[in-house]
């Protein structure tokens, strides 16, 4: 009996998979069109103002707020996902080991065969 209710469940479990997969999909587009429209504005709000410098100083932090803060922010909140540990795998090397040690052990048992999981278990493991 014990039997038939795994196999009912893994469809399930599937299935929450996909789902978070993809919420994380659109989350992460939103992210890609939010950056493509602040570089936008800053641009055209900003080019007759700014020296080339400051322009381009000023653009690198947008792109820092985007590719690495709001997609921490991203990798965290889907961390129960293949996505989100991919994107943890990705920027492993802007979080501690402790944060990234921390985090495994937030990851459901059907992803720790993943490769992105393996890399980031032996980089949270390494002196």
């Amino acid at each position: 009996m014990s039997k038939v209710y795994i196999f009912l469940l893994l469809p399930i479990m599937a299935s929450c998979q996909s789902n978070l997969d993809s919420q994380f999909s659109a989350e992460n587009e939103k992210l890609i069109n939010e950056w493509k429209s602040e570089n936008k504005k800053f641009i055209e709000e900003n080019r007759d103002k700014l020296s080339d410098a400051k322009m381009l100083q000023s653009l690198d932090s947008i792109v820092i707020e985007y590719t690495i803060n709001k997609n921490k922010t991203l990798a965290v909140k889907y961390i129960k996902s293949k996505s989100g540990v991919k994107r943890l795998n990705f920027l492993k090397k802007n979080f501690s080991k402790e944060e990234v040690a921390s985090l495994l052990k937030e990851i459901p048992e059907s992803i720790k065969k993943d490769t992105n999981y393996i890399a980031l278990k032996n980089y949270s493991n390494s002196k």
